[in-house]
């Protein structure tokens, strides 16, 4: 359906008077059978590159931009730690316990067990005698409500406070980390509106011409809701997003967070090695021990007593003395050894509940770890689609405008599932924690490497040479795309006098943009020379202040007195290297190298280069060449050695992936260049 109305739209002929049987609901990216009667109409709606054709191509291109951008993620654990590690502004209630522990140990101990105390008894009631009595009396009790007791209840107070200090950082670890939860929802916010915001943009338009359709019976209405439908739920969660005040501070910001998953065995060997709860039950054994300690029936009170002689008994005087009870009966507490085995034995269970409580939050985390890496290779497919789509649009391809809807759609849906899936795996992530009751630590997580690189699933990094032949012939966009198709992220780009400046400056504009390292290439042969070397270093200087890098591609070694003066062009090369490191110390140099050099060369370009791109030319042979390498392998730093290889020594590219991959195999290089640009775009694979 959707194809007819965008036939209808943009300018393909239609069948008179016939039914259409079978058609692709693009659109909607899956298959559906259906019928559409064809209108017959004196021309098409709109010309085929007309200016709404035009605006809606415009707009794809946008929103593929826009979410290549988005898409970059990083690669990093940085932003994933800050998130899982942040703290709850909430502080747990526990801690106030703690200080009221706290203040009601010390009371405690403050108790010293004195007290003042008085009498008066009056005359006998039934015979009148003259019996009153009267006095006051200071005592100290020693046991009983009194010294010992205080300081036994003090002690207990003071157990009682850290257990519940203990107990309070366990509780605030958990406050924590439901904090956290929340706070996945807010950073996924950002990036989630953003896609959804997109997807809006693209099915508005889209939805104004099927309504058009729908009522130039091109189509029927129930085509027409599927679109109606996108956009009020799309809509509706927009709103929801921007209505949420938890999110005002997060729904800007555009954050995509990578994969990440778990160590549990060290989380597992961390929760074993926890001693909160041993710390905890070695508490409350010294709390019961002061319990059983504690012999409650027994008194001890020292006093000085003035009496009063109010009823005339001549007994009016200061008195001193002690009052104690002990009672006779036996106190054994015969719980005390099933108290302390209970002790020991919730310390085992507890510990049994949290690794098995962790293992099933661990479990639940892969079977979403395994929905997002499914979901993210839906993604790169989709994002491989489009952007093979727009390359054919730039090429003047015919490319059918409502197939780069539906793949834009397809993309943007794969993008929004993504990060929800990812949100999802954050909270699984921070559940694991929750279960296992540890504190987080950075080293407890770690990325998810979906392959051995982000090269396209091509071996290791990978450079070009592209001179001015190749940038003259083609558009920058071409090159980009070329580059991009096959994961290239390094250029050794010419900076002669052939090659168009204008567009070169423009290039490597567009390249940081697009994260590509630029190398500017000097090429003069005759800058080796001792009289040439100030030329040499003022040329790199200027060279450097215009991109990335310089690289030096000058070869004594091509000229015909080569063999004869070889030591003397050698040292005056390195010479020439010494005197542009000593005006330009801190650039970053490289240099191309034949394979042939002598080891002691190599050994001093180890010490004045990033990197030494070395021409392994004239072999299709991994042995060969490993046996080449051998000299620069034996005195290079392997990170600074690029194998350079000649396309036309191979028959095509998977003549020379093959060969990459037996040479970072053989010799332990992860780093190719392919020489030239221009060569290999004709025997390159399409993409």
């Amino acid at each position: 359906m959707i194809l007819t109305v965008f036939t209808q739209y943009f300018g393909n002929s239609l069948v008179k008077g016939r039914t259409i049987i079978q058609l692709l609901l693009l659109l909607w990216g899956v298959a559906v059978t259906t019928s559409v009667l064809a209108v017959e109409t004196e021309q098409p709606l709109l010309p085929k590159n007309g200016s709404e054709a035009s605006r809606l191509w415009l707009q794809i291109q946008h929103i593929y931009n826009t979410v290549q951008k988005t898409s970059q993620g990083t690669d990093t654990l940085q932003p994933a730690v800050r998130l899982l590690s942040a703290s709850c502004d909430i502080r747990h209630p526990g801690y106030k316990l703690v200080q009221a522990l706290q203040i009601e140990a010390q009371q405690a101990e403050e108790k010293k067990g004195f007290s003042f105390r008085g009498g008066y008894t009056s005359d006998n009631l039934a015979d009148q005698t003259n019996d009153a009595n009267a006095y006051l009396e200071l005592s100290w009790d020693l046991w009983r409500q009194g010294l010992t007791e205080g300081r036994q209840r003090a002690r207990t107070l003071s157990y009682q406070s850290s257990i519940a200090s203990l107990r309070a950082e366990q509780a605030q670890q958990k406050l924590d980390f439901r904090c956290r939860r929340y706070a996945v929802g807010q950073t996924f916010s950002g990036l989630l509106s953003h896609l959804l915001t997109l997807k809006l943009s693209l099915m508005e338009p889209v939805y104004e011409i099927e309504k058009r359709a729908y009522f130039k019976n091109w189509s029927f209405l129930d085509d027409l809701l599927v679109s109606e439908q996108d956009i009020l739920l799309l809509r509706q969660e927009l709103e929801y997003l921007h209505s949420d005040p938890y999110r005002d501070t997060a729904i800007d910001k555009v954050t995509n967070l990578p994969l990440i998953d778990v160590d549990i065995q060290a989380i597992i060997k961390k929760i074993r090695e926890d001693n909160h709860q041993s710390k905890i039950n070695t508490l409350e054994k010294r709390i019961l021990a002061e319990k059983n300690n504690r012999r409650e029936g027994d008194r001890l009170r020292l006093f000085v007593r003035k009496q009063f002689d109010v009823g005339n008994r001549n007994d009016n005087g200061v008195v001193a003395g002690f009052r104690f009870i002990i009672p006779l009966e036996k106190q054994r507490n015969q719980g005390e050894a099933f108290r302390l085995a209970y002790i020991d034995q919730q310390t085992r269970l507890q510990t049994w509940e949290r690794i098995t409580r962790t293992r099933a939050a661990y479990q639940s985390l892969r079977e979403q770890m395994q929905r997002s890496i499914k979901q993210q290779y839906r993604y790169r497919r989709a994002h491989e689609r489009v952007r093979r789509t727009l390359v054919e649009k730039k090429f003047d391809k015919e490319i059918q405008l409502a197939s780069a809807v539906t793949r834009l759609r397809a993309l943007l849906d794969a993008g929004i599932e993504l990060v929800r899936a990812k949100e999802e795996l954050y909270r699984r992530v921070n559940q694991v924690f929750l279960m296992a009751n540890i504190e987080f630590k950075p080293s407890f997580v770690q990325l998810v490497s979906l392959s051995e690189n982000n090269n396209r699933a091509r071996t290791g990094e990978r450079s070009i040479y592209l001179w001015s032949k190749g940038f003259n012939k083609f558009s920058n966009d071409q090159i980009f795309d070329f580059l991009e198709a096959k994961g290239i992220k390094r250029v050794l780009l010419t900076a002669g006098r052939a090659v168009n400046r204008e567009k070169m400056q423009q290039f490597i504009k567009r390249a940081r943009n697009k994260s590509l390292y630029i190398e500017s290439i000097i090429g003069s042969n005759k800058f080796f020379f001792a009289e040439n070397h100030p030329a040499a270093a003022l040329a790199v200087e200027v060279a450097s202040t215009i991109s990335d890098a310089v690289h030096l591609d000058i070869e004594p070694q091509t000229f015909p007195e080569y063999k004869k003066n070889k030591i003397n062009y050698l040292q005056q090369y390195l010479e020439m290297l010494r005197a542009i490191r000593k005006q330009s110390p801190d650039i970053t140099l490289t240099v191309a190298v034949p394979f042939h050099w002598p080891a002691e060369v190599y050994s001093e370009l180890n010490k004045m280069v990033n990197r030494v791109y070395i021409m392994a030319y004239g072999s299709t042979k991994p042995e060969t060449i490993t046996r080449r390498l051998q000299p620069a392998l034996k005195t290079m730093a392997a990170e600074k050695i690029v194998i350079v290889l000649r396309v036309t020594d191979f028959a095509d590219e998977w003549a020379i992936e093959k060969m990459m991959a037996a040479l970072k195999q053989q010799t332990g290089i992860e780093k190719f260049g392919l020489h030239t640009f221009r060569t290999f775009v004709t025997r390159a694979g399409k993409e």
